[in-house]
């Protein structure tokens, strides 16, 4: 009596795994690549975030010392610092601002330094005490 054996070949489990291989590493190398745009955005928004504080303190520094205003503000001598204008809070882990000096009434082009090597450029104001 002969038997019908029914199943997959080997050849046939070995197509499958191997496609199964290639679709697994394509998906993989897509979700690196949102990781670092991700990574991006965040970084873009942080600076965008410091620019417009270091300008408002800025503009807090002028109003005080045209004598219209007395809200504080916080001196800026250098790009490090400018994290203190958003209420002494300090910069999300990973993140780091190069040493720029400033001079004050003249801005500096602050660089911020993130993960996977992302590089954002942000402008800053300088500001000073007692003015």
């Amino acid at each position: 009596m002969l038997r019908h054996q029914s199943g997959f070949t080997l050849i046939e489990l070995i197509a499958v795994i191997v496609i199964l291989g290639i679709l697994a590493a394509t998906a993989v190398g897509k979700y690196v690549d949102m990781q670092k745009e991700a990574q991006t955005a965040v970084a873009n928004n942080l600076a965008g975030t410091l620019e417009n504080a270091a300008l408002i303190n800025y503009n807090l520094w002028i109003l005080n010392t045209m004598g219209v205003s007395d809200v504080p503000y916080e001196t800026i001598t250098n790009c490090d610092v400018t994290p203190i204008v958003l209420h002494n809070s300090t910069l999300p882990a990973g993140y780091s601002i190069d040493s720029v000096p400033m001079i004050p009434h003249y801005f500096a082009w602050c660089r911020l330094r993130g993960p996977y090597g992302i590089v954002v450029v942000f402008k800053s104001r300088g500001t000073r005490a007692g003015d």
